[in-house]
C-alpha cells in the first residue's frame, strides 16, 4: 500500500522503530508535526494531495487535532492511531465523552485504539475501530539479567487528576509494603530502572485498560503486578494470573501473591518465563506493526476502494 502517516514531533514513547517495520512492508512517507503545526492542519499541509495515498494515518495529539474535524473529513481512507481514547469514559477527565463527539463527525474515518473494551464501546456508539495492542520498543527495552535491588517498584506518573485511583492505590501500598514510587528520564535511565525492580507494580485503576509500563516491565524482565481490568481485557492480551503475571483486585490479593511466588522459586521462574516470551512476541513494535498493516488491509479492501498503487 501507498500510506502517508502524520506523526507527532518528539513524540512520547517514540514509535519510530514500529514505522521502520511498516515502511518495509509498504511504500511509506511520514510527515513529522509539531505542536504548533498540528493546530493549523489545514494550511500547514495544505499542498498535500491526500488522494494520492491507499491510506492516511494520524498519529497525533488528540488534545492538538480534535477541534479540526473539518480538516479530517476531507480525507479518504483516514486512520487514526489513538492511545488515550480510555479517557473518554473516565469522568474525572478533561476529555470525557469529546473523543466520541469527534469520531462520531468522521464517519469515513477507521479508529485503531489501544484498549479493547475502549474499541468495544466506541464500536457501540457507532465508530468503526479496532483493538490494536500497545506496543513497546524492542529496540529499547531489554531484559540485562543482572542481580535486583528494588523488592517493589512503581516507575511514573500519579500526579495527574486521571490517576486518582492510581495515586491513591500506590500510595496505600507504599504505606503498608516495601514499594518505591519512582520516577526517571524517558529512555536508558528507565530501562535501567526497569531492571533493577524484581516486581512491577502497575495499578491502571479506573483507567480501563492497561498501560505501556506493564509491557515495558515483562519486556525487561520484572515480574508485573497488574490491577485486572476487567471487560474482556486479559483475554485480549493474553495476561493469565500467576502464568506470565500476577493480576489483583485489592491489596491484600496482590501481597498474598507475592508471597505466593517469592516463596516458590520454580513458579517465579515459570512466571518470569512466561512473561517475557509473552511480552517479546505479543507486545514489540514487530507486532504492533503487523496489526496495524493488516487493519489497513481489510479495511481498504472491504470497502472495494480504487486503490492509489499496486500492493
Amino acid at each position: 500500500m501507498k500510506i502517508l502517516a502524520l506523526v507527532s514531533s518528539k513524540r512520547r514513547p517514540d514509535n519510530s522503530a514500529m514505522y521502520q517495520i511498516l515502511a518495509k512492508d509498504h511504500d511509506l512517507k511520514l510527515i513529522y508535526l509539531d505542536k504548533s503545526k498540528q493546530k493549523w492542519l489545514s494550511w500547514r499541509l495544505r499542498k498535500v494531495n491526500f488522494s494520492d495515498y491507499d491510506a492516511v494515518i494520524s498519529d497525533l495529539h488528540f488534545k492538538n487535532i480534535h477541534k479540526q474535524p473539518y480538516f479530517f473529513k476531507t480525507i479518504r481512507n483516514l486512520f487514526f492511531l489513538e492511545e488515550d481514547a480510555c479517557q473518554n469514559y473516565i469522568q474525572s477527565s478533561q476529555w470525557y465523552g469529546i473523543f466520541s463527539r469527534f469520531y462520531k463527525n468522521l464517519p469515513d474515518s477507521t479508529v485503531m485504539t489501544s484498549g479493547y473494551s475502549t474499541a468495544e464501546k466506541l464500536s457501540r456508539e457507532g465508530v468503526c475501530s479496532y483493538f490494536i495492542t500497545k506496543a513497546y520498543d524492542h529496540t529499547l527495552i531489554k531484559n540485562y539479567n543482572r542481580d535486583r535491588d528494588i523488592t517493589l517498584g512503581f516507575i511514573g506518573n500519579i500526579e495527574n487528576k486521571v490517576y486518582k485511583k492510581r495515586r491513591e492505590t500506590l500510595l496505600f501500598l507504599k504505606k503498608h509494603t516495601d514499594l518505591k514510587i519512582l520516577k526517571t528520564d524517558p529512555g536508558i535511565e528507565y530501562v535501567k530502572m526497569l531492571n533493577r525492580i524484581e516486581y512491577f507494580v502497575s495499578a491502571d485503576k479506573g483507567l480501563g485498560e492497561y498501560m505501556i509500563k506493564n509491557f515495558e516491565a515483562m519486556a525487561a524482565g520484572c515480574i508485573l503486578c497488574a490491577w485486572r481490568q476487567g471487560f474482556g481485557e486479559e483475554e485480549a492480551l493474553g495476561l493469565k494470573d500467576l502464568e506470565n503475571c500476577i493480576l489483583y483486585s485489592d491489596s491484600n490479593e496482590l501481597t498474598k501473591k507475592i508471597n505466593l511466588v517469592s516463596n516458590n522459586i520454580n513458579l517465579k521462574k515459570y512466571i518470569l518465563k512466561n512473561s517475557q516470551d509473552h511480552a517479546t512476541k505479543n507486545f514489540s513494535y514487530a507486532t504492533q506493526e503487523r496489526q496495524i498493516s493488516a487493519t489497513l488491509l481489510n479495511t481498504y479492501y472491504s470497502r472495494n476502494l480504487t486503490p492509489a498503487s499496486s500492493f
